[in-house]
């Protein structure tokens, strides 16, 4: 019997193209494993990120409405970030941008599951977590170069929203295929 998995290729050298504060640009050159296919891939290459599905005490949706360079657009989202250099984990990371995003702070925290952003041209994971029982314990604190404003709005409203697609985010509707599929297997 032989076995038609896929191996994965293998990188012959790495070369750093260009360097910014949020990613860099990795050229590598890299051979299939049946040494047929060689070339050049780029891939972006970034720290790990969290997105939270965050309810509040009466299972409200918490959103962040912000700019978004890429698209030029205004989005709502869930709340969302990097996991900086100093946060211990994915989860301390998570409790953060919730708190600095939005203001709340959650007493039950689950793990949803982890994600590849977008492995085509992207080295990074993207952690996703519910946080439940959410209150407001003080005012946001964004970032510098941040503009966001806070909607709590119904669960229903919320599916509303992504049916219309005004929630389009890629990393926020995997986050709520995560949570809906916790929501199945707990019923």
């Amino acid at each position: 019997m032989s076995d038609n998995t896929l191996k994965p290729w293998k990188v012959l050298s790495r070369t750093q193209d260009y360097e910014c504060p949020v990613w860099n640009v990795v050229r590598k050159e890299v051979i299939s494993s049946n040494g047929q296919i060689k070339g050049s891939f780029y891939v972006t290459e970034t720290r790990p990120w969290v997105n939270i599905l965050a309810l509040d005490e009466q299972e409200n949706v918490i959103l962040v409405e912000q700019y978004r360079h890429g698209i030029e657009e205004v989005t709502y989202e869930i709340p969302a970030g990097v996991v900086d250099q100093d946060d211990f984990s994915g989860l301390e990371s998570a409790k953060r941008e919730l708190n600095e995003e939005t203001g709340y702070e959650s007493s039950r925290w689950t793990w949803l599951g982890k994600i590849s952003s977008n492995p085509a041209i992207m080295n990074n994971w993207c952690d996703l977590y519910l946080a439940e029982n959410c209150r407001k314990v003080n005012h946001q604190n964004t970032d510098p170069k941040e503009e966001i404003r806070v909607h709590v709005v119904s669960q229903d409203t919320f599916i509303q929203y992504i049916e219309q697609g005004k929630i389009h985010h890629a990393l926020a509707l995997a986050t709520v295929s995560k949570w809906l599929i916790h929501q199945d297997r707990k019923s």
